[in-house]
C-alpha cells in the first residue's frame, strides 16, 4: 500500500486490506468510515510543511552538521 493510494481511495484501500486477510468489510463499518471521512477536516489531504525551526533547529546549524 502506498500513502498516495490511501489518500486517493481510503475506502478502496480499507477493502483491499480486509480482502488480504480474507475478511468482509460489512456495510455498517464501511458507512462508519465514510461518515468519518465526510466529517473530517480533510487534514489528511493537506501537504505537510515543516521548517527546521519547528524542531529547534536552524538551516545554518543543519548546514554545519552536514559538513564532514
Amino acid at each position: 500500500m502506498s500513502y498516495e493510494d490511501l489518500i486517493i481511495d481510503p475506502i478502496g484501500m480499507a477493502k483491499s486490506i480486509y480482502n488480504q486477510f480474507n475478511l468482509e468489510l460489512d456495510i455498517k463499518t464501511e458507512n462508519s468510515m465514510l461518515d468519518y471521512l465526510t466529517k473530517s477536516t480533510g487534514g489528511y489531504k493537506k501537504k505537510h510543511d515543516y521548517a527546521p525551526e519547528d524542531f529547534g533547529l536552524t538551516k545554518e546549524l543543519i548546514r554545519n552538521e552536514l559538513i564532514f
